[in-house]
């Protein structure tokens, strides 16, 4: 179970810290994108872009939430 656990938390983290640091890095593109796509006000471009960033730092935090509760959860049954 140990190898098992260590080997979802390389994928998870190999996953998810790629994808923070495109998320990160085309936050700008992506609101941008968002103001043309569905007309969103200028005004909001900035939140918009903001509030992406904010989630892709919050992405590897729920993907190591949703990868180590199983775990947790079995050892807490077992004892």
């Amino acid at each position: 179970m140990a190898h098992a656990q260590s080997r979802g938390l390389e994928l998870a983290v190999g996953l998810a810290l790629p994808a923070t640091l495109g998320l990160v890095a085309l936050e700008r593109a992506c609101g941008a994108a968002a103001v043309r796509t569905w007309r969103i006000h200028r005004r909001r471009y900035a939140a918009t872009a903001q509030a992406l960033m904010w989630l892709a730092l919050g992405l590897p935090a729920h993907v190591l939430t949703k990868a180590l509760s199983p775990a947790f959860f079995r050892a807490r049954r077992l004892r």
